[in-house]
């Protein structure tokens, strides 16, 4: 995978239109053809792999998801991926986001209301500060009206991962911590806990990248982004056409 999120946008005669999509991923699509992925398919996915112990089993359920984006927003599969391998980029450009834990008891703080002591309490007792934002957002006090913010998007998410992962110099851990809370004022679900994971880089879902690569891999043998379809179709018709002179060139021999 490439860090760009637009790979698969290229035009092309989409041989899955065709195709008859398996009930068990049309139930994950929650959102509209062309629409952004909503961070919460991802964050579903992530619970249901928890509960999961054999490896087949969560390769299945990746599988699953990457079929779902590809089949409605093909553009947003790099987005997906990295947040699945709970990556910002790839390998080889070495990013790392290097958030250490009294960042995120601090985000926590100022997004959700509790006190510092109230935090570092719960994540003493649960062990996982992805579970303490989880119940510090539910026991937010909320006000009955006011603009509901709009759900997180998986391009979203990661654009904003990679932003806390860039921001250096004076005032760069407020600046994280704001881009932190920005993301947890406007979680849902289980997405905060999941918000927090990612930012310590552990998603605590029992997965290795290996496993993610090879539901990407299933996922594209079944059911191929249009980007895919168009190469494939452009290196078949060169390589007919290339056939074709050569047949040429040895009858004229």
């Amino acid at each position: 995978l490439s860090s760009s999120s637009s790979s698969s946008d290229v035009p092309a005669t989409r041989a899955q239109d065709k195709m008859e999509l398996p009930a068990d991923v049309k139930e994950l699509i929650t959102w509209k053809a062309g629409d952004p992925v909503p961070y919460k398919a991802v964050t579903d996915t992530f619970d249901k792999i928890e509960g999961l112990s054999g490896r087949l089993d969560k390769e299945s359920t990746f599988r699953r998801l990457f079929t779902a984006v590809v089949a409605t927003t093909p553009s947003d599969l790099d987005a997906v991926v990295f947040l699945a391998s709970n990556s910002v980029s790839a390998a080889f450009e070495g990013v790392e986001l290097g958030i250490g834990d009294s960042l995120l008891v601090k985000a926590i703080v100022e997004a959700t209301g509790r006190n510092t002591k109230q935090v570092n309490l719960a994540y003493k007792e649960h062990g996982d500060l992805g579970t303490v934002a989880l119940s510090s957002k539910a026991a937010q006090r909320t006000l009955g009206f006011g603009a509901k913010p709009k759900p997180l998007t998986a391009v979203y998410v990661l654009e904003q991962l990679r932003k806390i992962a860039h921001t250096k110099g004076a005032n760069s851990q407020q600046g994280k911590v704001n881009s932190i809370k920005g993301m947890m004022v406007k979680a849902a679900g289980t997405e905060a806990k999941y918000i927090i994971r990612s930012l310590q880089g552990k998603l605590r879902i029992g997965v290795a990248q290996q496993t993610v690569m090879v539901a990407l891999a299933h996922c594209f043998a079944l059911f191929p982004p249009p980007g895919v379809v168009a190469m494939i179709t452009a290196e078949a018709e060169a390589a007919a056409e290339a056939a074709a002179a050569g047949a040429v060139v040895r009858k004229e021999g």
